[in-house]
């Protein structure tokens, strides 16, 4: 059985000085056997049909004095098997007489049936229900009894006595499920006055639910949002929500989902109402929002700069090739300054590839707090002497798989940034320690499963920013300094070198008191070994006269390959894209040394090039290319061990190196 399950409780405790009254009720509610005689009646009496049971059996106890009684009830409660109801003389001299006993009877156990059994006119209704000071559980039988008004009385109150339990369990079942409610939850006249609430509207708005009861509930649901004539729907049966202003004690408003209910209530239609307070749902929104907006700005501003890139990436090739044909004059200084306009612009570019994710990162296991040791002097040596830099690193953080060049540019831009924010001199911090963010850490930052990582912190008692502007921090070209001061890129790379390593990072800011920015990174238990890698023995000669099936989309890309290695001695075969260079190898009846293709192309991709060109041609050996991350190209194959790659873009001499290279290796 249940702790929610019921038992009927016909237990009933007799109290009377004179034995022979304990036996007639015994013979009355708990006979050995019905008589017929007594059946009989029942039956016509009340029309039962035979052999149907009309009264249940009762189970009695005895007492002779109302202490003894008192006792009895006690232990009864204490085994948890009360009694329903206790039939108690008016006389039982020395001792309590029937009301003093009742009293104390109630006492202990206020549930308990009581019943006044009484030959005598001694006291009056009213002077017994002055003594008790109720009545409600309290009826009087006159002696001698009648048996059949015994037991109706017995079944009677037994019947409500186990009616009155369910109650009270149907009550504390509803009591807990209104009072575990986080919700607030009140119940409303027509008029709008609050007649009942729980206790975490109380906690809502920060009030005792004697200051709430009896209240227009529009003084505390307020706001434009608030549709008008709320109060002349409350009747709605279809039920009415919308969001609202919730007011609490101190004034101060929060944002609220309120939900009206119409429901009938001792034959009244009162209205019943949920108010849940969506602070955190709303900040949530805003983060989702941000995040996305960051998401689709770096789609566009990576797309930008792949197509950009490759455009530079001839532009600077041909500026190199032309460089090498002009010995000395003007013409070669203006070739040196577009090459160095076009490397510039390939730094920046460089910088949008950061920020959108789409950059080549090469993780290893690192030493982070290694890392930062290292960094030290040459951070000292770029904030000045006015400002004091203080290093906390926890020996116990472990290693990061991170890309250690890109994370020392992270460690860079956001020194620069604090060092700009303390102009007039401050204290810098950077340190690291073990971080166990939990489910609600991640609840309410959306895109972080919780977990142990790795914290790394930056931060500075600067000028610190508003909430307006740490909303576009990590915006590309957004930038609080003065034109000419940067170009709005920092932390905008910062964000896509953290999320690209697989981290997290979140700008704590007041004005006037400092910036932190939380840096958190996957830590790993192990750190793996290291392969041991060939040396790679430095090309002497970049020239050769094998024969290159060269595949590009990319028109001035191809251009710029072709010539590059033809100048090398190469014989080039060109192609535009996968379908060219089958067709190219099928009528190449000599021998090709080396398939050039690009990755990411319309129609098949680069590597099942490869695939069905190494079935053809076993000798042919095979270099990819890709401007492309590490995410877009890894799911083509080229990134596992063994096959050769090259990272757009590259200039003409590192393509003569990596392709002489490749062709030098022994298979």
């Amino acid at each position: 059985m249940t702790s929610t399950e019921q038992v009927e409780n016909n237990r009933i405790l007799v109290i009377d000085d004179n034995e022979s009254i304990h036996q007639d009720f015994r013979k009355i509610l708990a006979p050995p056997e019905q008589s017929g005689v007594i059946e009989s009646l029942e039956r016509d009496l009340f029309e039962i049909e035979a052999g149907r049971r009309q009264w249940p059996r009762f189970e009695l106890d005895s007492a002779y004095q109302g202490e003894e009684g008192l006792g009895k009830v006690r232990h009864a409660i204490q085994r948890g098997s009360p009694y329903a109801m206790a039939f108690v003389d008016i006389r039982m001299p020395p001792g309590w007489d029937g009301v003093e006993t009742i009293h104390r009877l109630w006492q202990e156990d206020e549930s308990i049936q009581a019943i006044i059994c009484t030959a005598y006119s001694d006291y009056s209704w009213e002077a017994i229900a002055s003594r008790l000071g109720r009545t409600d559980r309290l009826l009087i039988l006159k002696k001698p009894f009648d048996n059949i008004e015994v037991r109706q009385i017995a079944c009677a109150l037994a019947r409500k006595w186990n009616l009155n339990q369910r109650l009270g369990v149907a009550l504390d079942r509803y009591r807990a499920l209104v009072e575990a409610s986080f919700d607030a939850m009140m119940l409303l006249q027509p008029d709008g006055r609050i007649i009942d609430s729980n206790g975490a509207t109380s906690q809502m708005l920060g009030l005792a639910k004697e200051q709430i009861m009896g209240r227009d509930i529009r003084q505390f649901v307020t706001g434009e949002t608030t549709p008008p004539g709320l109060l002349d729907r409350l009747d709605d049966p279809d039920g009415v929500l919308f969001e609202a202003l919730g007011q609490r004690r101190d004034g101060s408003l929060f944002p609220v989902e309120v939900n009206v209910r119409a429901f009938p209530v001792a034959r009244e239609m009162l209205a019943v109402v949920f108010v849940r307070d969506i602070t955190r749902r709303k900040q949530l929104d805003v983060q989702l929002r941000q995040s996305q907006k960051l998401e689709a700005i770096g789609r566009l501003a990576g797309g930008i700069a792949h197509d950009f890139n490759n455009l530079l990436c001839v532009i600077d090739g041909y500026c190199e090739l032309l460089l090498t044909s002009l010995q000395t004059g003007p013409q070669r200084d203006h070739a040196q300054q577009i090459k160095h306009a076009a490397e510039q612009a390939s730094w920046l570019t460089r910088q949008l590839l950061a920020f959108s994710r789409r950059q080549m990162l090469k993780p290893q296991p690192v030493d982070l707090n290694a890392v930062l040791m290292e960094m030290e002097k040459m951070c000292r040596r770029l904030i000045g002497e006015h400002i004091a830099l203080v290093t906390s690193l926890s020996p116990d953080i472990g290693h990061v798989k991170v890309d250690q060049g890109q994370m020392e540019q992270v460690v860079l831009n956001l020194v620069l940034n604090a060092r700009d924010a303390m102009a007039a001199g401050g204290q810098l911090t950077i340190s690291t320690r073990l971080a166990d963010l939990d489910q609600d850490f991640s609840a309410s930052h959306p895109g972080v499963d919780p977990g142990q990582y790795v914290l790394l912190s930056v931060e500075d008692n600067g000028s610190g920013m508003d909430r307006e502007t740490m909303s576009h921090i990590f915006e590309p070209f957004f930038s609080t300094k003065e034109k000419g001061r940067g170009t709005g890129l920092g932390l905008a790379t910062v964000f896509g070198i953290v999320e690209q390593s697989g981290g997290h990072i979140f700008v704590r800011s007041d004005v006037g008191k400092g910036t932190a920015f939380d840096i958190y990174l996957p830590g790993i238990a192990v750190v793996p070994a290291q392969e041991d890698r060939p040396v790679a023995t430095p090309a002497t000669a970049l020239s050769g006269d094998e024969t290159i099936l060269l595949v590009e989309d990319e028109d001035g890309l191809r251009a710029l390959f072709q010539e590059t290695l033809k100048l090398r001695g190469y014989r080039v075969i060109p192609a535009r894209n996968a379908a060219e260079a089958m067709e190219a190898a099928a009528h190449q009846e000599t021998l090709i040394h080396l398939l050039l293709t690009d990755v990411v192309m319309p129609g098949m991709s680069g590597r099942e090039l490869g695939r069905r060109l190494l079935l053809s041609r076993p000798g042919l050996k095979v270099l990819y290319t890709s401007g492309y991350t590490n995410d877009a190209i890894g799911q083509h194959g080229v990134l596992e061990p063994g096959i050769e790659f090259i990272q757009k873009p590259f200039s003409p001499d590192t393509l003569a190196r990596k392709v002489r290279g490749v062709l030098d290796a022994r298979r």
